[in-house]
């Protein structure tokens, strides 16, 4: 079972909610719990934010458990002391929290080719740069 399939059977239960009451708010098929669960894949953020709102739970709870939501709030409410994420990649951000670590590795690797990439544009362009200042 995932963290987050956890997470939300255990703030179901703290709410004393019924799957199927939960299933019918957030228009879910019957037995969408089960599914999810033996899935074992986290839901949509669309679904994740209307299943915490339907337990009581917040998004970060579901993701990261008690203990990880603090420090996603520190994130969120950009404190100091936690990691600065700009506005631009803020749901870029939330949307990987809700993924397992294996899905994570492509992800990855995919973010640091690009990363490496535009920083090699930007080498490139620097050094033609420099170049021009210095013959012209």
């Amino acid at each position: 079972m995932s963290l987050f399939w956890k997470n939300l059977e255990n703030a179901r239960k703290t709410a004393q909610r019924e799957r199927k009451d939960i299933e019918k708010e957030c228009n879910l098929a019957n037995n969408a719990f089960t599914q999810g669960i033996k899935r074992g894949s986290s839901p949509s953020v669309d679904l994740a934010y209307q299943l915490a709102k339907a337990v009581g739970a917040t998004m970060e709870e579901l993701v990261a458990g008690e203990k990880g939501a603090e420090y996603v709030r520190r994130i969120v409410r950009n404190d100091p002391l936690a990691i600065q994420v700009p506005d631009r990649i803020f749901p870029i951000v939330n949307s990987l929290l809700l993924l397992e670590d294996s899905q994570l590795t492509g992800i990855r690797a995919n973010a640091e080719a690009l990363a490496k990439a535009k920083k090699g544009k930007q080498t490139k362009i620097d050094g033609t740069d420099r170049q021009k200042k210095a013959t012209g």
